[in-house]
């Protein structure tokens, strides 16, 4: 919060006493100056002319409140009132004194008789704006800022006190509208640079975000702040490496904060450095025995990257004695915080677990049960029977969506149409949108739906206003992702409830009835790997948008590199060890019989995980004889159309093997590129094969590792093929995109869940 000011209006002494106004002339201008002592000599030389003056106990008062008389300050003030009762400045400058002296009450009310008797005293608004503030009176001390900045616009405290607020309201696009304003007025404070990273990074514009942050940081470089906000801008951004650098600044600069060094960790691990972020956590534990997040966050931590087949092993056996110990402590005992416990599993999922070449559905099990126990215990009374069953209202049916990804997002991609082209003559649409990233994608959702809204930050206000709906289905559209998604999934809002398979994996928690999948990308014994209740929608289940291909782009980069161009296009922690053996092994049979090849994997955002990927990818091209210098080729983030372009330009696309590509095999096959698909054995590694099924190109899906080499070499070596791949791909793509038909069967699958609510 900025600084009160003082009150600036005049003094205008009586034109009848000169000798008196020239002493108030004389202390005012000295007082100005910032020679406070001088002025307190002429105001009592004024006073001692006339003590019934309100002139000159007024300006007494505000010298004994500069050198710190608070006492003498107040009892001059309180003369003046005396006097004149009807004397504004005085009131907002008594309001100043008291709230020095701790007496906020009192303050407030005299900051309150100051605007009644003029409601225009900017001042005292603003003044008493800082006091409600400070009481978390915060809608009240809103109002109050609004109203100073409507007598005077350019106020830059208030607007950045204005912005600040409404950050912490969740109101981020109104305080980036104010911040903006703010910053413009001081366009070289390093305070607004800061706010403006803040609120960027609120709004998940995370590279303008780093950009203020970075000028906060050239402009105040031992402010801790500075780099607080350009760390989190960073980590937030997927600049793992970036965030450590600019945290640890921080905490050089500013130790012993606990949440500081909290944050460190955290970006220590998502760096991949688990030893050195555990060790950061545990001196964080030391300071804050009650924070359970720091539980969370060490004994669930598992590496971005892992470093050999044995370093999963290793990670996933750490892993599971994590979660033993939260077991013992959150189910085991009950002398433990709800509010804590409940921060923890807000900010923590097992996301990273299923990206290991292993069934889960154990331990998924286990740690929903983790997750259940908290939330019943904060939130019993959304664990309790609904007031109301299915079709009660004997209307349209009521389906709600949930989700923070309906942007830009393969959740957004997958399943909006789910919303959008809902029949509305018998379903009435409810959409949660619980985040402040918004697009077209977003706009056209909107746009569809019947109620839409941007779900609050409180969970507990975000529940109610699920349950206010009365739905009869509700769907979670990617429990697994943000981890806020399994603290709602966790409670009862609606009689039936679903979840969809954005996050392809079983959410582990009895309070979800169904899972909606893609029977396309199913095995026979799926229903094995889920604790709900297996829906298998036809094909894909999904109504996929055509991308728009129109202006992509092939880098220039890519010319000067062999032949054939083999690209992996999923991100880096899907690729495991395992698989850099099937890369070397390729390139090695490539070069057998061609002069060389050249395969692409597209970089992370941070520099450290990209280079432990590149040192152990190279270890295994060296091993099977391959010079990685010759082979390797690792792109940067590119825009859209040039991801497009590159993905074109690629004469064979390498999909993982544990965990298919899903929204980027759509992209490939809309411009042709034939996919070497993985097969696995669960959904997770099954859609690229799904989609290859639907296009009758069966011969793409590989089951093995010597089958995924093979099939990768004898194409990559036979341009013709490839040619024709492309063809056929082309030919049959439609197959893959826009297909209404899934949004019917969706249909008529609510149309019987709410007939028989309770899962067979």
């Amino acid at each position: 919060m900025s600084t009160p000011p003082l009150s600036s209006q005049p003094i205008v002494p009586p034109p009848v006493v000169p000798q008196l106004m020239a002493h108030l002339q004389a202390g005012m201008q000295l007082l100005q100056s910032g020679d406070a002592r001088g002025a307190d000599l002429h105001f009592r030389s004024a006073l001692a002319i006339d003590a019934a003056s309100v002139q000159a106990n007024y300006a007494c008062a505000l010298a004994s409140y500069q050198l710190n008389g608070l006492t003498e300050a107040e009892q001059f003030l309180r003369r003046a009132i005396q006097i004149q009762p009807g004397f504004f400045p005085a009131f907002g400058t008594l309001g100043l004194v008291l709230r020095a002296m701790g007496n906020d009450a009192d303050s407030v009310a005299a900051f309150e008789q100051a605007l009644a008797i003029k409601p225009d005293y900017v001042e005292a608004a603003f003044n008493l704006a800082v006091a409600c503030a400070d009481k978390n009176e915060r809608a009240k001390a809103i109002n109050l800022y609004r109203h100073v900045l409507a007598l005077k616009p350019d106020f830059t405290p208030a607007l950045t006190n204005l912005g600040n607020l409404l950050r912490a309201a969740n109101e981020f696009e109104q305080a980036f509208i104010c911040l903006v304003k703010a910053k413009k007025l001081m366009p070289n404070n390093p305070s607004a640079d800061i706010n403006m990273a803040l609120v960027l990074t609120d709004l998940g514009r995370y590279v303008e975000a780093i950009a203020a942050g970075e000028r906060a940081v050239a402009n105040e470089p031992d402010a801790y702040e500075s780099w607080e906000a350009l760390g989190h801008a960073q980590l937030l951004a997927g600049d793992s490496g970036g965030a450590v650098v600019s945290l640890a600044r921080a905490n050089s600069l500013h130790p012993d904060v606990p949440q500081l060094q909290y944050d460190l960790g955290v970006a220590q691990i998502a760096n991949g450095d688990l030893a050195r972020g555990r060790e950061t956590l545990n001196a964080v534990e030391a300071l804050r025995p009650d924070w359970l997040k720091i539980l969370f966050e060490r004994d669930l931590a598992l590496p971005p990257l892992y470093e050999s087949q044995q370093h999963i092993a290793e990670s996933r056996a750490a892993w599971i004695a994590g979660l033993e110990k939260i077991e013992a402590r959150l189910l085991a005992r009950n002398d433990w915080s709800t509010a804590e416990a409940l921060t923890a599993v807000s900010a923590h999922t097992a996301f990273y677990l299923n990206y290991q070449d292993v069934d889960n559905t154990a331990l998924q099990l286990r740690f929903a049960r983790v997750v259940e126990h908290v939330v019943q215990r904060a939130y019993p009374q959304f664990s309790a029977p609904l007031a109301w069953q299915c079709a009660a209202h004997g209307q349209r049916l009521r389906i709600g969506f949930t989700s923070a990804y309906l942007r830009k997002h393969s959740v957004g991609y997958f399943f909006s149409a789910w919303i959008t082209q809902l029949d509305k003559a018998k379903f009435e649409s409810f959409v949660w949108h619980s985040s402040e990233i918004s697009d077209v994608v977003t706009d056209k959702i909107r746009a569809g739906s019947a109620h839409f809204s941007h779900a609050p930050h409180d969970m507990a206000a975000f529940a109610e206003s699920i349950v206010a709906a009365k739905l009869d289905v509700l769907i979670h559209l990617d429990v697994g992702m943000h981890p806020h998604a399994q603290v709602l999934a966790a409670m009862r809002l609606a009689p039936v409830q679903c979840v969809a398979y954005g996050h392809p994996v079983t959410t582990g928690l009895s309070s979800i009835d169904y899972y909606l999948t893609a029977d396309a990308a199913e095995p026979e014994d799926a229903q094995l790997s889920y604790s709900e209740k297996l829906i298998r929608l036809p094909k894909l289940g999904v109504c996929y948008p055509m991308p728009d291909i129109s202006r992509r782009a092939v880098p220039a980069m890519l010319s000067a590199h062999r032949k054939p161009f083999l690209l992996c296009v999923q991100r880096l922690f899907k690729v495991l060890p395992s698989m850099d053996i099937l890369v070397a092994r390729i390139a090695r049979d490539l070069t057998r019989g061609l002069p060389g090849c050249t395969i692409a994997f597209f970089e992370s955002l941070s520099p450290g995980l990209n280079n432990t990927f590149i040192k152990r990818i190279s270890a295994a091209m060296r091993a099977g004889g391959v010079n990685p210098q010759s082979t390797l080729l690792m792109l940067p983030s590119m825009t859209y159309e040039n991801f497009m372009g590159t993905v074109e330009a690629a004469d064979l696309v390498l999909d993982t093997t544990h965990f298919s590509g899903g929204n980027s095999s759509f992209d490939a096959f809309a411009v042709g590129a034939p996919v070497v698909a993985y097969e696995g054995s669960m959904m997770r590694a099954r859609q690229t094969s799904a989609m290859l099924r639907m296009m009758n190109i069966p011969e793409l899906i590989t089951r093995s590792d010597d089958e995924y080499v093979a099939t990768a070499v004898a194409l990559a070596s036979d341009p013709q093929r490839l040619l024709e791949l492309r063809r056929r791909i082309l030919a049959s793509r439609a197959a893959l995109f826009d297909d209404t038909s899934t949004v019917r069967a969706l249909e008529s699958t609510l149309l019987q869940l709410v007939k028989r609510p309770s899962p067979l």
